[in-house]
């Protein structure tokens, strides 16, 4: 099982950046499908939060998706493993470190139990982005900004749509 995830790890830090964020936005996706029978199995109902950001025009809510999408990787991702790597212990343990970043993430944005989990899924995808950022030598708070503002863009436009 090690020799597989190595395997996968090291493909991904090869793949071109543009592929691995293409990638990454399928597998968002693929966690957000997970979010609507999820809610319906636990009950939950969709609660539509943001009617005032909803009502501003769509290109001004894109536009406030950039800055949006860079607080929230500077607070949950570039903060948190600053904090985490002045430790010890922490310096070469990525995982713990994407694990508690992602539970902040899950925390913080929904209050449902369907929506703590959707956006775990989402931060641990968003950390092991950082990760890859990391090693392959580039900014990995303008990758994960750009991937989180991407995500922000399919998440809301699906909203804007649908409901």
């Amino acid at each position: 099982m090690k020799n597989i995830l190595i395997r996968f790890h090291s493909f991904f830090v090869k793949l071109p950046i543009v592929w691995f964020v293409l990638i990454n936005l399928v597998l968002y996706y693929i966690v957000r499908l997970i979010y609507y029978p999820l809610s319906g199995i636990l009950h939950e109902s969709y609660n539509c939060e943001s009617l005032i950001f909803y009502s501003l025009p769509l290109w001004l809510q894109f536009v406030l998706f950039i800055p949006m999408a860079y607080i929230l990787t500077i607070i949950h991702f570039w903060l948190i493993f600053k904090i985490f790597r002045h430790f010890k212990y922490f310096i070469n343990k990525n995982f713990i470190i994407i694990l508690v970043s992602s539970l902040l993430i899950g925390i913080s944005h929904y209050g449902q139990l369907t929506g703590i989990i959707m956006f775990f899924l989402a931060g641990m995808l968003l950390g092991y982005s950082y990760i890859v950022a990391e090693e392959k030598k580039l900014s990995p708070v303008l990758i994960v900004t750009i991937i989180l503002f991407l995500e922000m863009v399919i998440e809301y436009a699906n909203d804007y749509i649908f409901y």
